[in-house]
């Protein structure tokens, strides 16, 4: 059954209707001058604000010297509380060991720390046990493989929340690693022996970081399928095998000067390479390092192949890498060669 009203209430619910309308219409086009627009011009609802990325490591224990350079480069240095003896002479922190192989947990449990940096081949299984008792995370972050250094630098930076920082690093990396790639395609590569740092003279496979270190800037590792990962020198196997050059890097007490050149081309008399002085020594931090990733592969390159690298100024490359990531003076080369 429908009602008819009268001809007078009729219109005045016509004007109610169209009032009401009127108003909506007058709200939708309030909200949609208010609302924050888009690229496009389309209105778009206010996002919140994202929150600064948080750590994940706060106190470490540190047995690896990379690991240190790269926390000074994020200005993390204050989170290292314990180390083997020479880094915590240098960081004044606790020490829990005589050598970088060398462990003293209870005395890694007594810092406080909430991660360790070390290779795990260092711990035995009762002092991983006890790390992760004590809830310290054993993080393998050697930074040594030239392959792998990128993806090893951003898993540091992620767990020191230092996201910008690496991205220096990286960018510089990505830079002269397609410098090495270009400059090397269609090279004869040369055959190298390459000497580690050691007190006994030995030599590398291809499991090794020496070995992605000088594949890496081009050369073919004449040892690269031995058996044992760190073979010692045997002078007349050297000898007979006849490298091309020689890249022999030194600890961190090694000096980059003629004495110590001397001495160890003395050790290898009979050896063409280094009777004709086809030898380069690399500084600890230029070896297999994050460091050595970019600028000791590049002296590396450019010793083998001058010609290919003429106008490369290896000694540039490293200071860029001291004043825009490490933000510290440049020390000087880190090569030497006669």
């Amino acid at each position: 059954v429908y009602t008819i009203l009268p001809k007078k209430e009729r219109k005045n619910c016509k004007m109610k209707k169209f009032l009401a309308l009127l108003l909506a219409v007058m709200m939708v086009l309030s909200m949609a001058a208010c609302a924050p627009a888009d690229n496009s011009g389309t209105p778009s609802t206010p996002s919140t604000p994202t929150e600064p990325a948080k750590p994940v490591v706060e106190k470490c224990v540190v047995y690896n010297s990379s690991v240190a350079t790269l926390l000074e480069a994020f200005g993390k240095t204050d989170c290292i509380v314990g180390a083997y003896k020479s880094l915590a002479e240098k960081y004044n922190v606790a020490k829990t060991g005589e050598k970088y192989n060398e462990v003293d947990v209870e005395a890694v449990i007594n810092t406080g720390a909430d991660a360790i940096f070390i290779t795990p081949s260092y711990l035995t299984d009762d002092q991983t046990a006890a790390l992760k008792a004590a809830n310290i995370t054993v993080y393998d972050a050697g930074l040594s493989n030239a392959e792998t250094i990128v993806a090893d630098v951003e898993e540091v930076g992620r767990l020191f929340a230092c996201q910008d920082k690496t991205k220096v690093f990286v960018d510089l990396y990505n830079k002269y690693d397609a410098l090495l790639k270009e400059r090397l395609t269609g090279v004869t590569a040369l055959n190298v022996y390459v000497e580690g740092t050691s007190s006994t003279p030995k030599t590398a496979n291809k499991t090794s970081a020496a070995h992605k270190l000088v594949t890496g800037a081009g050369l073919v590792n004449l040892y690269a399928d031995n058996e044992t990962t760190y073979p010692e020198r045997n002078l007349e196997d050297v000898i007979t095998k006849n490298p091309d050059i020689i890249v022999k890097l030194l600890g961190s007490s090694g000096k980059l000067d003629d004495a110590t050149y001397a001495d160890y081309k003395a050790g290898l008399n009979g050896v063409a390479a280094a009777d004709n002085g086809k030898i380069i020594l690399l500084n600890n931090e230029c070896g297999t390092t994050a460091m050595g990733a970019i600028v000791g592969r590049l002296y590396i390159a450019k010793f083998a192949y001058p010609d290919k690298f003429a106008d490369v100024d290896v000694d540039a490359v490293y200071k860029e890498l001291y004043e825009t990531f490490l933000n510290k003076e440049f020390p000087g080369s880190g090569a030497y060669t006669k």
